[in-house]
C-alpha cells in the first residue's frame, strides 16, 4: 500500500531523464541503468541514462546529445530554465507548466481517488461512457424504426447486419476503455499520479493493440477467477471448497493483472513469475490488494444497484462510477509497482 508523499521512493534511488519523442519525464530504477523500455506517455523506445548523465543533467542542465537528441528536449529545458530565472514564476509554476510536477499534493488515501479528474482522464470517461451510451441509443431508435415502418420480413434481414454493426461499435468502446486501463497501469507504474494522455501515442496504438490489451486482461481474469466458476459450475455447490479456491483467485488476480499490463503479453500469467513476485513483495502486496479491492468493492455495489435502477440516468451514473473506479483501481495497482519494482525485477 502506497504512503504518504513523504514516503514515496527516495529521489537518490531513481534515475531521471526525458523521453526523446515527447519529452516527458521517466523514473527508474538505478538498477535499470543502461536499459531500454517504453515510454509511458508516447510508448516510444527509450533507454535509461547512466547515473552519472543523470547527475550531469540535474547540476548543470547540460543535455548530453547521446542521450537527449532531440531538439523538443532542448526546448523544454531552456524554457525551463528561462523561466526559473525570472523571479515572478514559482518553481511549482513551471513544474505545472511542462508537465514535471508529478507529485502528490494531498495525502495518497485522498490524492488516489482524483486520479482520474484530470483532463485526460475526464475525456476517456467521456468517451467510453457516453459514446457506447450513444450506440445503444442508435439501436434503440433504429428498432423503434423498423417496427413501425411494418417491413415485415425484410426488417428481420436488415436487423442482424445492424445489430452486427453496433455489436462492433460497442466493442470498440469496450475494448478502448480496457487499453486505457493498461495505459494507466503503466504510466502510474513510472511515476504518474494523475491519468495519462492519449494524444502523443506512437503509430503501433490502434484498434489491433486495444483488443488484444482488452483480450489479455481477460485472460488474466479468467485464469485466476475462472477455477471457482467452473468447480461452482460442475458440483452446482457453493461450498467451503468453492470459497477457498475463489479466494485464492481473488489474492492472484491484482498481480496477474499487472504482470500482463506491464509485460505487454500473455508470458506476465507465468504462475512462476506471480508467485514469486508476491513473496519477494509480500507485506506491501498485502496492502496493494487491500487497496485494490476498495474501489472493485464499489464497483460491485454499483453493479447490483443497477439491477434496481432503468432509467437511462441511472444506468449513465452507473456506469460513469464504475469506469471512474476502474482507472483508480488501475493506479493503485501501477503505483504498487513503481514502489516495489526493485523487489520485483521485472525486465520490461
Amino acid at each position: 500500500m502506497e504512503r504518504a508523499q513523504a514516503g514515496d521512493r527516495p529521489r537518490d534511488s531513481v534515475i531521471e531523464f526525458f523521453c526523446s519523442s515527447c519529452g516527458r519525464k521517466i523514473r527508474v530504477a538505478k538498477v535499470k541503468a543502461g536499459q531500454k523500455g517504453k515510454c509511458p506517455g508516447c510508448g516510444g523506445v527509450v533507454r535509461a541514462p547512466s547515473p552519472e548523465v543523470e547527475k550531469s543533467v540535474k547540476d548543470t542542465g547540460n543535455l548530453d546529445a547521446s542521450v537527449f537528441d532531440t531538439s523538443e528536449v532542448e526546448e523544454l529545458r531552456l524554457k525551463r530554465e528561462k523561466q526559473l530565472s525570472d523571479k515572478s514564476y514559482e518553481k511549482n509554476e513551471v513544474a505545472d507548466e511542462i508537465g514535471e510536477n508529478d507529485e502528490r499534493k494531498l495525502p495518497w488515501f485522498i490524492d488516489v481517488v482524483f486520479y482520474p479528474t484530470n483532463p485526460w482522464g475526464l475525456t476517456s470517461l467521456g468517451i467510453f461512457v457516453f459514446g457506447s451510451a450513444m450506440v445503444g441509443f442508435m439501436g434503440f431508435l433504429l428498432g423503434r424504426l423498423l417496427h413501425s415502418l411494418d417491413l415485415g420480413e425484410f426488417a428481420r434481414v436488415i436487423a442482424w447486419p445492424m445489430a452486427i454493426v453496433l455489436a462492433i461499435l460497442r466493442g470498440i468502446f469496450y475494448a478502448y476503455i480496457f487499453w486505457y486501463f493498461g495505459l494507466c497501469i503503466r504510466d502510474s507504474a513510472a511515476g504518474g499520479v494523475r491519468a495519462p494522455s492519449v494524444l502523443t501515442l506512437s503509430g503501433g496504438d490502434d484498434l489491433s493493440d486495444m483488443a488484444m490489451e482488452m483480450l489479455r486482461l481477460a485472460c488474466g481474469i479468467i485464469i485466476c477467477i475462472g477455477p471457482a466458476l467452473a468447480y461452482n459450475r460442475v458440483t452446482e455447490r457453493t461450498d467451503i471448497y468453492f470459497w477457498l479456491i475463489q479466494s485464492i483467485g481473488v489474492f492472484f488476480l491484482p498481480m496477474a493483472v499487472l504482470a500482463v499490463v506491464m509485460f505487454g503479453s500473455l508470458e506476465g500469467l507465468n504462475p512462476v513469475l506471480i508467485i514469486s513476485s508476491m513473496f519477494r513483495s509480500f507485506i506491501e502486496y498485502l496492502g496493494a490488494v487491500a487497496a485494490f479491492y476498495v474501489p472493485l468493492a464499489i464497483v460491485g455495489f454499483f453493479g447490483l444497484a443497477r439491477i434496481f435502477g432503468a432509467s437511462v440516468l441511472s444506468a449513465l451514473v452507473t456506469k460513469l462510477v464504475v469506469v471512474y473506479l476502474l482507472l483508480v483501481a488501475a493506479h493503485i495497482l501501477g503505483r504498487f509497482y513503481w514502489r516495489n519494482q526493485e523487489k520485483l525485477n521485472w525486465e520490461v
